[in-house]
């Protein structure tokens, strides 16, 4: 006995996912012994709504019980809001490719729907393998998409035609595999779980004890007094090389210059006084 409409464990078709409706419907009716087509034809118009079994009443697959046409016709006029029908065809899979995956769960979980997507549309012979191909490399980030490509180059032709996706898929998992166990052999730090421990500001300040105030009083004084010790001794050196040097010091004054030999003067003869 099939369930009565309305009740939970039954179907409700509204016009929405029409694909994934028939199958539940077919399997529902396998499962309380009903396989033959015209008898599950015949039960699906009581699991609709009012509008879409006058429709079917009305198709002419109806009238043939032809179970296999009118499932194609279901699809198809229901095209728009079926989910599965969206998803699995050539612009949701190029969709999917463009857009940016970049951290190592991101790019597996973009294999893993991209795979399931591609394999069914060339089992229908929507696209070609090698188009599956090109648009996977193009979802990879860039630093990926070099190293694919070298393989794509070097091995692709020793491949069948219907394995080339397949292929190339578990080779961008092995590279995905091995640049993440160079990074743990690296100790490569996972800034996902650093944890940043925040600045604490206090709003009062300690004042400081009398005791540190006098102590550093008397550092300052001691200090002071040696820095004037020093700089004495330093003028001292100084003076005492400046007595040494024959060059002008102008701090100090003019230095002990050399004393220069004196050039006796010439005596002019004396004229004497004519008488």
């Amino acid at each position: 006995m099939m369930p009565d409409p309305g009740t939970p464990e039954a179907p409700f078709f509204t016009g929405k996912d029409a694909t994934d409706t028939l199958y539940t419907f077919e399997k529902l009716c396998k499962r309380r012994g009903i396989v033959s087509e015209e008898d599950i034809f015949e039960y699906f118009p009581d699991y609709c709504t009012k509008h879409i079994r006058w429709w079917i009443q009305a198709h002419p697959t109806w009238k043939k019980k032809d179970w296999t046409a009118f499932k194609i016709e279901l699809k198809f006029r229901y095209r728009d809001e079926d989910s599965e029908h969206n998803l699995f065809k050539p612009e949701a899979l190029l969709a999917l490719a463009q857009k940016p995956h970049t951290e190592d769960a991101e790019i597996r979980r973009f294999l893993t729907e991209f795979t399931t997507i591609s394999d069914i549309l060339c089992a229908k012979d929507l696209v070609y393998e090698s188009q599956c191909c090109d648009w996977m490399i193009r979802g990879l980030p860039e630093w990926l998409q070099t190293k694919v490509l070298k393989e794509k180059y070097h091995h692709f032709d020793q491949y069948d035609e219907k394995t080339k996706t397949s292929w190339l898929v578990r080779k961008t998992i092995s590279l995905l595999d091995e640049r993440r166990y160079l990074n743990e052999k690296r100790g490569a730090i996972n800034t996902d779980v650093i944890k940043v421990r925040p600045v604490e500001i206090r709003d009062t300040v300690q004042p400081i004890s009398a005791e540190k105030l006098d102590n550093g009083a008397t550092d300052i004084r001691n200090l002071s007094q040696q820095m004037q010790e020093l700089s004495i001794k330093v003028h001292t050196i100084q003076a005492a090389q400046a007595l040494q040097d024959r060059r002008r010091n102008p701090m100090f004054g003019p230095a002990v210059q050399p004393t220069q030999p004196t050039q006796p003067t010439a005596q002019l003869p004396t004229q004497q006084p004519t008488r």
